[in-house]
């Protein structure tokens, strides 16, 4: 019954911390801020709640019985595998699944700054270069007249974030089976019909936020090379969501390790009870 539980936490840690990361990269690569204090308030209150709340109306794993129990699991020293949320797993979640995808969107921005501004990458990343309106010259980012070039970069970067983060959230919808062996409206109808309507508030958010800056047309101008790479990455990354979640659930019979100590468990059950049997 918890398991749903687990998973929603499990997201919600990674989701916040992907925008926190998204930030932070940005910071050391010196580009100007990726996600204003809107941005994340909007992700935050709406976005990740939407996409992480009805995790908890998956239906039951079918295989619980078959699940090692977490004091015998933590008995064989199994800290990435299982149910046990300790540390370790919860850093590994973070590093395999979610900063990869906080790179990308920063590379995005990057390649989005380029498009918009003309200016070729090494350019965009160099703190020294000036250009009209200027970012660098500009200590106040509320100030929309000189930070209106930065309105498309930080709606693609965001959009992209949204779909990302939406991919990731499907693959805790099941935890360690692909797409392909249920489908995803069978495991929880509630979770895809949030999911599509998170991806349609991001579009009208992102539409809102350039026509207010009178940069709609920017659009146009991103490059095939950021479009490329911002569709191919979801295919990367549900394979890689896909392989984690299988190394991650080895208590299910992906890890021979754990098949092993599980028939161990098995045969010391069956001995005991033998031997305490009163026939």
């Amino acid at each position: 019954m918890l398991s749903p539980v687990v998973q929603v936490t499990y997201f919600s840690l990674g989701a916040h911390g992907s925008l926190g990361c998204l930030a932070t990269l940005s910071s050391i690569t010196q580009l100007p801020s990726v996600v204003t204090g809107a941005q994340i308030i909007w992700v935050s209150l709406v976005l990740i709640p939407l996409l992480a709340l009805p995790l908890l109306s998956s239906e039951p794993d079918e295989e619980i019985m078959h699940m090692i129990s977490p004091k015998n699991e933590a008995a064989s020293r199994l800290t990435t595998c299982g149910g046990t949320a300790s540390l370790r797993r919860l850093v590994n979640y973070f590093l395999i699944r979610f900063v990869p995808t906080s790179v990308v969107c920063c590379v995005l921005y990057a390649l989005c700054l380029r498009d918009v501004t003309g200016l070729s990458l090494k350019d965009v990343l160099d703190p020294n270069i000036l250009i009209q309106p200027s970012w660098v010259a500009t200590s106040n980012e509320l100030d929309f007249d000189q930070m209106e070039v930065l309105a498309c970069p930080r709606a693609a970067a965001l959009w992209f974030f949204t779909l990302y983060i939406t991919i990731h959230a499907a693959n805790f919808v099941h935890r360690a089976e692909g797409w392909w062996a249920v489908p995803l409206n069978q495991r929880n109808q509630l979770w895809c019909g949030c999911a599509a309507l998170a991806l349609v508030l991001q579009s009208v958010f992102t539409v809102v936020a350039l026509v207010i800056h009178g940069r709609l047309g920017d659009i146009s101008q991103l490059s095939w090379s950021t479009w490329v790479l911002g569709l191919t990455w979801p295919i990367f990354l549900y394979l890689l969501d896909t392989m984690v979640a299988k190394k991650d659930d080895g208590d299910r019979g992906y890890g021979r390790q754990t098949d092993d100590f599980g028939r161990e468990l098995w045969l010391d059950f069956n001995t005991k009870l033998g031997m305490h049997s009163p026939v």
